[in-house]
């Protein structure tokens, strides 16, 4: 009896818990939803007329100033921005069980993105901005010239130095694999720098060189990650060539570019266009809130725009490493403004990347980044370890040959692991199967003669077949290679498939959340 009445104490007790928990919609955030939409339509009005009055200078105008005349006052939109709705806020509880006030907050988020890029270009925060880019230029200028002059110098005298031993002998590989150890060491610490002088207030300023606005804190945080990756990237090619014992050196060639500071002035050149623009957006989020709809507009739609728009077909004379660049802190811009998936970020960005090779001059330092280039070294690297033919002394040759073909191997495998259009992976993963099936079944003849032939005869047989692995593996690789390549190469193809990864970033209802292509 007494367990009987003591499960209907807990019983009465749960119910009584359960009348306590509010359920439904509550009316409080309805009505706090419904104020700020009322609120945000009016605002969007004044910011839709306020916007054409705001100018700022391009770099453009600055440069075409004659000395003896002023450029017209910088005007912003003013207090207008500080006139934005403030949506009040409730618990996580409450919003769940309150539709209307959940799609409030989901607009109040784009608003206050959109609110952050308008404040970035008033006046005040476009002069932070423009002092800035002149800043990470000179950051970008002593990492070029320190690299060049530090630790490539000694790479080149090097390289001089191993042509007089003799380039494939081991003392001149050794000399090369040396000089490419002390250049990885080297970079790191000038990259360490260059983070450090980004990170700080430049000798004679009295201002950071990271602004403090939205836009500013944007680009500074790209310039950064774009250090911090390529020392990433120079810390595991120094983990690679520090186990080579045959190749020499095969990362000399991927340094990059070093200046970023144009991505500070990204959005005052294009301020004419993205003013507009935001307040659009203002416009369609108001008109979203008032239907009871999920938002359709985004912060990030502004930028998504410019991308698409701002495709520059190969051998354009406007093309360069600035270009692309600038396009690639776009993408970034969108990914914080909208909390863009990993997967359609990682995606559009690997496609933007293969952009950035073309504004590169041609017989000059390549950008690891691209996974064409990429493609294209590891090739490079796999064919001409497997050229050098068999010596005298098979069993020693033998051994090493196949020893530098697995370096070749594991460099391709190791720069397999940046970022990579699909379409170019499935290329590379191609070439890296049947590199590791040749040599696999060339390894087996030249260890597993045939035991009833005569000795002169199995080394004849195995000598054809290191021939015929020399004439037809680079012909199988170029073929593995030649669809995803020759895409890259086709500007049609390419910038289709381009605004494809660019348009699956669109968090909106019409998106792409598969943002690789059809096998």
């Amino acid at each position: 009896m007494k367990r009987f009445a003591g499960a209907v104490a807990v019983l009465v007790a749960m119910s009584a818990l359960t009348a306590c928990t509010p359920t439904g919609p509550d009316p409080d955030a309805e009505r706090a939803a419904q104020t700020y939409a009322d609120e945000l339509q009016g605002w969007s009005a004044e910011l839709t007329a306020a916007v054409p009055l705001a100018s700022t200078w391009t770099q453009a105008q600055i440069d075409a100033k004659p000395e003896v005349e002023e450029l017209p006052e910088e005007l912003g939109v003013g207090e207008v921005l500080d006139e934005a709705p403030q949506l009040e806020e409730f618990d996580a509880s409450v919003a769940e069980r309150t539709p209307a006030y959940r799609r409030a907050v989901a607009v109040a988020e784009q608003v206050d993105g959109v609110l952050g890029e308008l404040r970035s270009l008033e006046p005040e925060s476009v002069k932070q901005l423009r002092k800035a880019g002149t800043a990470a230029f000179f950051i970008g200028s002593d990492l070029y010239y320190d690299t060049y002059g530090g630790p490539a110098l000694t790479r080149v005298n090097a390289f001089s130095d191993a042509l007089d031993a003799g380039i494939i002998s081991p003392e001149g590989i050794k000399l090369q694999r040396d000089a490419e150890i002390a250049f990885a060491r080297d970079r790191m610490k000038l990259l360490d720098t260059a983070v450090k002088s980004m990170q700080s207030t430049r000798k004679g300023a009295d201002y950071p060189v990271i602004p403090d606005s939205a836009i500013g804190r944007s680009v500074g945080a790209f310039i950064v990650d774009w250090y911090e990756e390529d020392r990433a990237f120079e810390k595991r090619a120094l983990a690679e060539v520090e186990t080579w014992k045959q190749l020499s050196t095969e990362y000399g060639e991927f340094w990059g570019a070093e200046q970023y500071g144009s991505a500070f002035r990204v959005a005052i050149e294009h301020a004419a266009e993205l003013r507009p623009a935001h307040a659009e957006t203002v416009a369609a989020l108001a008109e979203d809130l008032r239907s009871d709809r999920e938002p359709t507009a985004f912060a990030g739609d502004p930028y998504r725009a410019l991308l698409l728009q701002g495709y520059l077909p190969w051998g354009d004379p406007g093309q360069g490493v600035e270009q692309t660049v600038n396009r690639l802190w776009m993408l970034w811009r969108i990914r914080e403004l909208e909390h863009t998936p990993d997967t359609a970020y990682e995606a559009a960005r690997a496609a933007l990347l293969e952009e950035i090779n073309r504004g590169i001059a041609e017989d000059t330092v390549r950008d690891y980044r691209a996974g064409g280039t990429r493609a294209l070294n590891a090739f490079s690297a796999i064919t001409e370890a497997a050229e050098r033919a068999p010596g005298d002394d098979e069993d020693e040759h033998y051994e090493r040959f196949f020893e530098r073909l697995a370096e070749a191997i594991s460099f391709a495998e190791a720069l397999q692991k940046g970022p990579m259009m699909a379409e170019v992976r499935s290329g590379y993963d191609a070439m890296i199967e049947e590199t590791e099936k040749s040599r696999d079944d060339l390894r087996a003849i030249v260890e597993n003669p045939d035991p009833e032939e005569p000795d002169i005869l199995a080394q004849y047989e195995v000598s054809v077949a290191v021939g015929d692995f020399h004439e037809g593996l680079e012909e199988r690789l170029t073929e593995a290679l030649t669809p995803s390549l020759a895409m890259l190469d086709d500007d049609a193809a390419f910038s289709e498939r381009l605004a494809e990864l660019i348009e699956a970033t669109d968090p909106g209802p019409g998106s792409s959340e598969d943002p690789t292509p059809e096998a």
